[in-house]
């Protein structure tokens, strides 16, 4: 049986859609799995265990308005899925899956499109509200399968071409043997820069400071667009012991360097998922309320913070120390 999972969003988005995969490929082990998502998120789609092979849907420019069913047809024709699950609860996603041609779908009956789904799940006030974590609201589709969906965690297979690279150039950069902190101070979409999520530079630069001081750790900043703009700010404000590796790897590569991290410091972004993904502490930073939604679930290994009017260093450090820490490695 082919499978289709259709998800719009981006590489956070599609990360946590991870537990839905692995519940599939537990009730169907003789399935193939395809995941339609936007072209950003394709690559982490494939790291996916379970995932065979991932397709870009680029919504606003090669497949908008009627190219939508050129798309349709050529995936039709190559991958005859018999069942789509359609995880973004938009009535294009739900479009999309109808024209698949799989004969069951399952979806949110939101926008209208109940008619395009064969088995409607409701979309209740909680998870409008973004009051239901993300995991459980995309493996609650999957209710009418009535399959085990107990497994939540978020998984990624890393290239082990990816982690050698990675290794070598942290190995270049980090001659003291220092543990690595990884640190995501901001975020954005299609290079514009979501100012509501960024941690402030004053407040990152003393969490630096403070990392140095400990004479054993050494910062790591990752991220696109929006953290290597951050760090041009640290470097004019005058802090710049710091390694950067912003803009400088792709997603399967960032993987790779976040699995190298002993702990990890991120706002609500795609780096945080995947960090949490390949299993490194993570200090998830929250400044709007999506919380609920976002943070992971796994509190233990994990820390989340969140304050509408900003997160001061010391709330930081704090939650920092109480994380626990990875065993050292060998760069």
């Amino acid at each position: 049986m082919n499978i289709v999972l259709i998800n719009l969003g981006y590489i956070g988005d599609v990360i946590n859609i991870s537990p839905v995969a692995t519940a599939l490929k537990k009730a169907y082990p003789e399935s193939k799995i395809i995941v339609i998502t936007s072209p950003v998120s394709v690559n982490i789609a494939k790291c996916i265990p379970g995932v065979n092979d991932a397709v870009g849907f680029s919504r606003y420019k090669e497949h908008k308005g009627i190219k939508i069913f050129k798309f349709a047809f050529d995936f039709r024709k190559k991958y005859k899925p018999e069942m789509a699950i359609v995880l973004t609860e938009n009535f294009r996603a739900a479009f999309l899956g109808f024209l698949t041609g799989a004969n069951k779908r399952l979806g949110r009956n939101s926008e209208g499109r109940g008619w395009l789904l064969t088995h409607r799940i409701p979309y209740t006030e909680e998870e409008k509200n973004l009051q239901i974590p993300v995991t459980d609201y995309y493996l609650k589709v999957l209710t009418p399968l009535k399959i085990d969906c107990s497994d939540k965690n978020l998984v990624v297979n890393i290239p082990e071409k990816d982690k050698q690279k990675m290794e070598t150039v942290l190995q270049a950069q980090n001659k003291e043997n220092h543990k690595l902190i990884g640190l995501c101070p901001a975020t954005g979409t299609d290079g514009l820069v979501t100012a509501i999520k960024c941690w402030s530079t004053e407040e990152a630069a003393s969490f630096i400071r403070y990392i140095n001081q400990k004479g054993d750790s050494k910062v790591v900043i990752v991220g696109q667009d929006a953290c290597s703009d951050f760090a041009d700010k640290l470097r004019k404000n005058g802090e710049d012991n710091f390694i950067d590796l912003t803009n400088k790897t792709t997603v399967s590569e960032l993987a790779a360097t976040l699995k190298l991290f002993d702990k990890f410091i991120s706002v609500d972004s795609a780096p945080m998922h995947l960090a949490v993904a390949v299993k490194t502490p993570t200090v998830c930073l929250f400044f709007q309320n999506n919380h609920k939604k976002w943070a992971p679930c796994d509190k233990v290994n994990n820390a989340v913070l969140y304050n509408f009017s900003g997160l001061r260093c010391n709330e930081i450090i704090d939650a920092f120390e109480k994380l626990p820490s990875k065993t050292m490695r060998e760069y």
